[in-house]
């Protein structure tokens, strides 16, 4: 009777022992799961920002090149168009996924960057 009762006493306690491992590792796993996702999102935005960077670089350098070529020529006529016409398709040129608005958005933050030193 002792031994039946030891029995079950360690059948509870071994399933005790099942049921808190599976919880844990539940737990666990929606943690791990959680952290692989913020990882991943961290990654994403990382790989963007790395984009976004290079693509920076990419218009400032054909900044230098319309600047460069209008610094030469001096043409009087419509000069600021004709330097965003050639801004923009030297840019779609090297970079022919950029939409238009991101064209845009880069020959701005570009000229901010450098009218912004002019102005001091």
């Amino acid at each position: 009777m002792l031994k039946e009762i030891d029995n079950q006493v360690l059948s509870i306690i071994i399933k005790s022992i099942i049921s808190i491992i599976g919880v844990v590792i539940t737990i666990l796993s929606t943690h791990i799961i959680n952290f692989i996702k913020l990882k991943n999102n961290e990654l994403i935005k990382n790989i963007g920002i790395t984009k976004y960077n290079e693509d920076k670089k990419f218009a400032l350098n054909i900044w230098n090149i319309v600047e460069e070529h209008f610094r030469l020529k001096e043409i009087a006529t419509n000069v600021i168009d004709n330097k965003i016409n050639m801004f923009n398709h030297e840019l779609k040129r090297k970079c022919p996924y950029l939409t238009q608005e991101e064209i845009d958005f880069l020959r701005q933050t570009i000229a901010g960057e450098i009218n912004k030193d002019k102005l001091n």
